[in-house]
């Protein structure tokens, strides 16, 4: 069984949105400064049709003014990470992964295997 931990309430795209508007840029304006020749990508992402890549991510971030750790790890790219419970019930280890933007299923493999592995040999000593 896998348990979720919530990373926030706001969505990445009505975070986009809600900077773009404090900074007085229109959709076209964003995504003209992002390399874009119309808003189509910019009004997906605002409304969560689609997630930026890191490339993306850069642009925006230099755009909207923000640190890229700034524009995601508060938002959040994922509403909700699954996790397996020996990782979940670790005070410490969601604290460090709730810090970490973007979060594939091979990271998390890659972080389960890790977690396994200094949880045997940590046993062993």
């Amino acid at each position: 069984m896998q348990s979720t931990i919530e990373i926030t309430t706001e969505s990445f795209g009505s975070r986009i949105k809600r900077i773009r508007e404090k900074l007085g840029l229109s959709k076209i304006d964003l995504a003209r400064k992002i390399g874009h020749k119309d808003s189509k990508m910019v009004k997906k992402w605002e409304n969560d049709e689609a997630k930026p890549n890191r490339k993306s991510i850069q642009k925006l971030s230099e755009a909207l003014k923000v640190k890229p750790n700034k524009l995601i790890s508060s938002s959040g790219i994922f509403s909700q990470i699954y996790l397996p419970d020996d990782i979940s019930q670790n005070p410490k280890l969601l604290e460090l992964l709730q810090g970490l933007p973007i979060l594939t299923e091979n990271d998390l493999h890659a972080i389960h295997t890790f977690y396994k592995f200094r949880q045997r040999h940590t046993a062993d000593t």
